[in-house]
């Protein structure tokens, strides 16, 4: 009980000086009988101003020699503290634990706009066009979306992580895939020069589809998961997905694609990934008619690191 009086007694002397600031109390019990012999002084306390701009003031009798101005600053001070308790502890946690943490979880929201910009050469197969150049119409596409993702990774402190990803684009596309390159030769009419043939031979490339269906737009729509898992040097991942795109002659498709990551690393992080991958553009068709094998080289996945590994970075 003494050491609580003790405690009380130096809480009170910051914000009560008394009736007379300049002499000091001789101990708890002093302050507490200078207080009863109820010393007291009108303050008023400016309220917050309402939505009107009036403001509702309170009067009240305070022992003199309260320090009501620095007692309501202090009391402003710890309630807003109170209010973000969580994320004080939060942080003292993350600092108390970065040198002993062994996996942490990151979950995140992605949301962005694309354009994409098509160009291509359309042949007109038409026999009235007389002039070859004439049967290509340079045609020009803007694409258009929102791409959304929904993201979680865990990570352990050796390096290795987990990735999982939900990704959904929405937008404009065009039937593009319908459309096939081809060298189209154009052999003009023979003339005869000096007892020879001559026939001129003209070349361009172009796109074209079997039915001649004009280049068009239409909703697209696409549905992705990704599952990534890797160590620091090599992993493995996976992805799968359902597109609908309304342009298309072959509206929906259930494209697949999984393979091996190797990371090329540097002496502190991985600066280049190769992937040696099998693909499928639709599940719904043949494997022999639709598996693509390759590889592909590109940025890594390098995870955000934490304090303490950046610090042993740097030394």
């Amino acid at each position: 009980m003494a050491n609580d009086t003790v405690a009380l007694f130096k809480v009170l002397k910051t914000y009560y000086k008394g009736p007379d600031p300049v002499k000091a109390f001789a101990g708890y019990n002093d302050m507490i009988n200078k207080i009863k012999k109820k010393i007291e002084t009108i303050s008023t306390i400016k309220g917050k101003e309402d939505e009107n701009g009036k403001t509702q003031d309170a009067v009240i009798n305070a022992p003199k020699g309260l320090d009501l101005e620095k007692l309501f600053k202090d009391y402003d001070e710890a309630l807003i503290n109170a209010q973000n308790i969580d994320d004080t502890i939060s942080d003292r946690q993350i600092k108390l634990f970065k040198d002993i943490w062994t996996v942490e979880y990151n979950t995140y929201f992605g949301l962005s706009g694309f354009y994409e910009r098509e160009s291509l050469d359309i042949y007109n197969n038409d026999v009235n066009i007389q002039s070859f150049d004439d049967r290509f119409k340079d045609t020009k596409g803007d694409l258009y979306g929102v791409k959304a993702s929904l993201n979680h990774i865990t990570r352990w402190k050796s390096g290795t992580f987990v990735m999982f990803r939900l990704l959904g684009n929405f937008g404009r596309g065009s039937n593009f895939e319908d459309f096939k390159k081809k060298d189209f030769i154009y052999n003009t009419n023979p003339e005869i020069i000096g007892g020879g043939t001559m026939v001129e031979e003209k070349k361009k490339t172009g796109y074209y589809t079997e039915n001649g269906v004009a280049y068009t737009y239409g909703f697209l729509q696409k549905y992705t998961t990704e599952l990534y898992v890797s160590s620091k040097v090599a992993g493995i991942y996976a992805k799968f997905g359902y597109s609908k795109n309304e342009a298309l002659a072959k509206k929906e498709t259930l494209p697949f694609e999984t393979g091996i990551m190797i990371n090329v690393n540097s002496d502190k992080k991985s600066v280049v990934s190769i992937l040696l991958f099998v693909a499928r553009e639709d599940l719904n068709v043949h494997p022999d008619l639709d598996t693509n094998f390759g590889f592909k080289i590109g940025l890594p996945i390098n995870v955000r690191k934490s304090d303490k590994d950046k610090e042993e970075d740097k030394s």
